[in-house]
């Protein structure tokens, strides 16, 4: 069975826009929090803004105002974070430096996303990475000095 997820943010975002004062009640949902306990099935997770208000089970009365999402049999759980990435260079089942395109970087972030992945760590000197990441400043690599050889 395959569970869909759904990265938080977009519902926080989704929460926030008439300037956070909306609470959000995810009614049904299971909830993997991070922490390393197991999955907690059936919960409704209430949200104001950018805070998570409470983590009750599923059936919890409702706070005075609450609007309210069913998300039956879809899972919440923190964004992931790819921090050993090769962005670009793998295109079907082939690595190689010809495949590193603004379109194939593209879709392999859609898919990152799609996964629930937030986050990459684009390692190397990719300036197409750096180019295409929107609202965030643009690192150049800096030149490290060679340790010196152990006798």
């Amino acid at each position: 069975m395959i569970t869909t997820t759904f990265a938080l943010g977009l519902f926080i975002i989704t929460a926030s826009q008439d300037g956070g004062q909306t609470m959000t009640v995810l009614r049904n949902v299971a909830v993997l929090d991070g922490t390393g306990k197991s999955v907690q099935p059936k919960q409704d997770l209430a949200i104001s803004g950018d805070k998570i208000l409470s983590i009750m089970p599923a059936g919890s009365p409702l706070p005075k105002g609450a609007k309210t999402v069913d998300l039956a049999g879809k899972t919440i759980m923190p964004e992931l974070i790819n921090s050993h990435g090769h962005l670009g260079l793998l295109k079907g089942t082939t690595m190689s430096s010809s495949n590193y395109t603004e379109e194939n970087i593209r879709r392999q972030l859609l898919r990152y996303e799609a996964y629930g992945v937030g986050a990459v760590l684009c390692l190397g000197r990719f300036s197409l990475c750096a180019r295409l990441r929107v609202g965030a400043p643009c690192l150049e690599p800096r030149s490290t000095p060679r340790a010196p050889a152990l006798a």
